[in-house]
């Protein structure tokens, strides 16, 4: 029903029948990501230094987290789903709680996301640096110090601030 109502306030015109179709295809295709190229070799190498913070149940965030292969690459206990936490994005109690975990100051990591109001406004809300990967041309505004829009970009321009 909530699928629904989102197309409803969207204009698309779809059944509750439709509403089904799209959720049970979401659901069986959800874990069947990959990592691109790029992000693997940039992981190889940089892995051990990336915390991952995905807004989401634990279990569910944890599925795609082995579905994407990440503990090939990242600390297990670099991996924070925000149901794991008790806060999400954009609360900038969420970017915070991860940083205390680790020890660390949010001035010295910067935050890559792709959305502009949980990821960007939550991680400058806490005084982290951030980096917006906007390959979809969506929303963008002051909270992202730097915008990107593709992988290739993202990667060059973490890479110039070795």
């Amino acid at each position: 029903r909530f699928v629904v109502m989102l197309c409803k306030n969207k204009n698309l015109d779809w059944d509750i029948d439709m509403a089904k179709r799209f959720v049970r295809t979401y659901r069986d295709h959800q874990y069947h990501i990959s990592l691109s190229p790029l992000f693997k070799e940039f992981l190889e190498e940089y892995g051990k230094d990336v915390v991952v913070l995905s807004n989401g149940q634990d279990e569910h965030q944890r599925r795609k987290f082995k579905s994407l292969q990440l503990d090939k690459y990242i600390p297990e206990d670099h991996l924070f789903p925000s149901g794991q936490i008790g806060v999400a994005n954009p609360n900038k109690e969420a970017f915070l709680k991860v940083l205390d975990i680790l020890g660390q100051k949010p001035e010295d990591w910067t935050y890559v996301g792709d959305h502009y109001v949980n990821d960007m406004l939550g991680a400058s809300s806490a005084g982290m640096h951030t980096l917006q990967i906007n390959r979809h041309h969506h929303q963008e505004g002051p909270a992202a110090e730097k915008v990107v829009y593709s992988e290739e970009e993202c990667l060059a321009f973490i890479r110039s601030k070795e």
